[in-house]
């Protein structure tokens, strides 16, 4: 059985030499001679019978083509179906990140809220350290100052003690050249003492003898 399209076989356009798209290219100069002739009807009557063997198809391409509309429409029932299974997937998948990114900005929230309380706790014991460093440079500069004041005291004190130091010694020199003067004050008026005692004795004794003579 011939074919009635160019791909499945040749056709009686092409038997006859006619081509498929009289419009695109120009008649045979046989068909020309047939018009001419008696037997135009026959050439139209079998023209007009080309053109309509254009217009079918075989049993066997029609079985073909629904087979193969068929199998896609299986495969896009197929296809239609993972489709909805992904969308689903999908969807669900999207829920999750929806909970996901809530659960995430919650967290996001309380960690910032935490890092403020810290950031402020740091702030105030910040400024508490700082307070107490100002107060320990006062005080320890109070204690270097006290230091100094303390050393110069302490200065003074040992300079007094030298002096008391030399005092004392030049009193002590004082003392021993005292009672050496006094001492040697006590002997001479001890030997003073004597001699008077001496002499009122032989003046005694004289007077006596003076006396015995008369």
């Amino acid at each position: 059985m011939d074919q009635p399209f160019g791909h499945c076989g040749k056709g009686l356009t092409q038997r006859l030499g006619v081509p498929r798209y009289p419009s695109e290219q120009p008649l045979p100069k046989a068909l020309y001679a047939l018009a001419s002739s008696s037997s135009f009807s026959s050439l139209t009557l079998l023209f007009t019978m080309a053109i309509q063997e254009e217009k079918f198809v075989s049993k066997e391409e029609y079985e073909a083509v629904v087979k193969k509309l068929e199998e896609e429409k299986a495969a896009h029932a197929q296809t239609k179906g993972l489709l909805a299974k992904e969308t689903e997937k999908l969807q669900f998948a999207l829920g999750e990140v929806e909970v996901l990114s809530k659960q995430l900005e919650r967290e996001k929230q309380a960690f910032e809220k935490a890092l403020s309380s810290v950031k402020n706790k740091v702030l105030t014991e910040s400024t508490k350290k700082d307070k107490l460093i100002t107060k320990c440079n006062e005080i320890e500069s109070h204690i270097i100052k006290q230091e100094d004041i303390l050393n110069g005291k302490e200065n003074e004190i040992k300079e007094l003690q030298n002096v008391i130091s030399h005092q004392k010694q030049i009193f002590r020199h004082q003392i021993s050249d005292f009672r050496i003067q006094k001492q040697q004050e006590n002997y001479m008026a001890q030997v003073l003492d004597r001699k008077q005692k001496k002499a009122g004795g032989l003046l005694s004794s004289r007077g006596f003898k003076g006396l015995g003579d008369k």
